[in-house]
């Protein structure tokens, strides 16, 4: 639970906290990079492989400019699967679109702040009801 706990913690925003949240990647990257002096090895590896390398929820940027969230966990980027919830002229989809991350232009190219585009909250959470 605790490891659960600091990963929760480092990637929600803060008051107390000048930066934003920690991208997903980086915190797990943190706890990783600590696993021998602060966390169980064997737990802090099921969290980095339950997570896997782009996590449920979060959003990136498409090599299109498009921006989508992340619907499940995988090990490899070729395998995650996308949905576009922003345009590539940056206006909010009515209906979130599958992008398959192995064409040419849907290629993550970063990982973003979810609290820049709150507005996406909606869109990520009817990703989920379906």
């Amino acid at each position: 639970m605790a490891i659960a706990d600091v990963y929760s913690a480092m990637v929600k925003p803060r008051v107390y906290r000048q930066s934003k949240s920690i991208l997903p990647q980086k915190a797990l990257q943190e706890i990783y990079l600590n696993k021998e002096n602060l966390f169980n090895q064997q737990l802090t590896a099921i969290l980095v492989k339950e997570l896997g390398v782009y996590i449920p929820g979060s959003l990136v940027r498409l090599k299109n400019n498009e921006i989508a969230a992340v619907k499940n966990r995988a090990m490899k980027s070729s395998d995650v699967i996308v949905y576009s919830i922003y345009g590539a002229n940056n206006m909010l989809r009515l209906t979130p679109l599958m992008r398959n991350v192995s064409e040419p232009g849907c290629e993550v190219v970063a990982s973003l702040q979810l609290e820049d585009y709150r507005s996406a909250n909606l869109s990520i959470k009817r990703l989920w009801m379906e």
